[in-house]
Formats: structure tokens, sequence, C-alpha cells
């Protein structure tokens, strides 16, 4: 299965809320909606949302057919002329999924056209259905993408599966995440932005001090972190100083809002996660 995906920023609501991003994925050979949903703006998380779902109902695809947004393709590095991969870019590595990326919309002419047929035939429907929130929103779009299916699928030229099934061994949510390396302080917390997780003792290593370790956040936005595959327990530890300073400048920095001003930072779950 080749997935065209793509996002379509659109008054979706018309006067009834804000614009926001329909995140859409495309069979590129039968014009099929695999899966949609909207978001705030068009961001790795997500895409990453987009894609679970789509693995977990239909399995892993081929390939990937995107633009060159900088969720699925990093720009150089100006000062150093490095290309530094994209979390997505990673994740697709992992998944063994090839990226294919387009040089033009014309060249993405599926997803192009069912983006277009979304905003007029869509819209009409989230009006009917008096939608004026995302979540609002999702539950028509939900409903609709049945109708489009059965109206705008075509037959496929070669018939048959065309995806791979997901490798039971494989943690898709810890494949679908952010990761960010992170050295172990003597006091064995790990910062991550504005949070500093406490890690725990084990039985089989009593000290990380000075390990190289990895943040791993889901797109839910929970927390854990790993070292060399393998979760380590830990939990919130109490706020360092300067923290209410760091959440304000991530506040402005980053478009999902409503995940960081809920302050979601829980107890200890088990398995260590946060």
């Amino acid at each position: 299965m080749l997935l065209q995906v793509d996002g379509s920023h659109h008054a979706w609501l018309e006067e009834r809320g804000p614009r926001f991003a329909l995140l859409l994925a495309v069979d590129d050979a039968t014009g099929s909606a695999v899966h949609a949903l909207f978001r705030p703006s068009e961001d790795a998380r997500g895409y990453f949302l987009l894609l679970e779902q789509i693995i977990r109902r239909h399995g892993i695809p081929l390939a990937v057919y995107s633009d060159r947004h900088g969720v699925f393709k990093a720009s150089p590095d100006g000062r150093r002329g490095l290309k530094v991969s994209t979390q997505f870019a990673r994740a697709m590595r992992e998944l063994g999924i090839t990226q294919i990326f387009a040089r033009s919309p014309q060249a993405k002419g599926r997803v192009e056209r069912a983006a277009g047929t979304f905003q007029d035939r869509l819209v009409t429907e989230l009006r009917h259905a008096g939608a004026s929130s995302i979540p609002e929103a999702q539950i028509v779009l939900e409903g609709f993408l049945p109708s489009f299916d059965a109206r705008f699928r075509v037959p496929a030229a070669l018939p048959g599966v065309a995806h791979r099934p997901l490798d039971p061994a494989l943690s898709l949510a810890s494949i679908l995440s952010f990761r960010h390396p992170r050295t172990v302080a003597r006091d064995h917390t790990v910062k991550y932005r504005w949070r500093t997780l406490q890690l725990l003792p084990g039985s089989e290593r009593t000290s990380y001090a000075g390990t190289s370790v990895e943040v791993v956040e889901r797109p839910d936005g929970e927390l854990s972190v790993e070292h060399q595959g393998v979760t380590i327990p830990s939990r919130a530890a109490p706020p360092r100083a300067g923290v209410l300073r760091e959440a304000r400048s991530e506040l402005a920095r980053n478009p999902d809002h409503e995940r960081i001003a809920s302050g979601s930072a829980p107890g200890a779950h088990p398995g260590g996660s946060l």
C-alpha cells in the first residue's frame, strides 16, 4: 500500500469556530480515504496518531508519499550544513516504511483531489450537524469517511493485500513517539522541557547516574525513560527552579497549547511511564 498523506488547512467550521487542519491519508491505488483526523495544526503528533490508527486497522504500508513539510523532511542545518532526521522519518525507518517526497502539489493528485472534495462536501455535513469544535467535527468526519469511499473509491489495478502485518515484537506506541537523548544527573533525575523525572532504583541496577538514556514522549503527552530499549521506572520529581518560566516559554512556542495548559504531570505508573 502506498499512502498519500497531506494536511488541509481550512475554515472547516465556517464562522462557528477557528480554522484548523485536516490530516488525510489516501490509498494511491484506489483513492480510498484510509483515515483522517482533525488537528489544531499540521504537526508530527497528529501524523503519528493518524499512522497509528492506519497500522492497527490495516497493517504497515509499504511507502508514504508526502510533500516536503518539516514534519517529514528536515531542512539542512544552516550553521553546519547537516540534515537532521525528523522524528517522523526516524519512526518510518524503524517500521520499514519508505518515504517518497513529491516535488509539486500536482504530484500528490489523489490526496489533493480528496482534500478538495472534503472541503466541499464535509463542510456541508459539519454545518448540518452544527459542529463547533474539533471533537464534534471528528465525530462527523468518522461518519463521513465510509460515504466518501462508497462514492469515490475505484478498484485497484492489481488486487490483493498491499500492507505488512505489524510484528508483535514491535511496540508501535514506542516507535510513534518523540525520542530525545538525555544524560542522567548525579541525583538520578532527567530533565525534559519544564519537567523533571526521578529515576527509581531497581533490583538489577541501583544507579543510572551519568548514563545516556532517551526520554520518550507519546503523542498523548505521556512520558517514560528508556535505556537500551528497556523502560526505567520513574516518577515526576518536584518542580525545579525556573519551571514556570520554562513552561510559559514552551506554551508560547508550541501550538498544542491545550495539552501544555493542562499541566499533565501525573505520578508514577506501572512500568515507569508518566
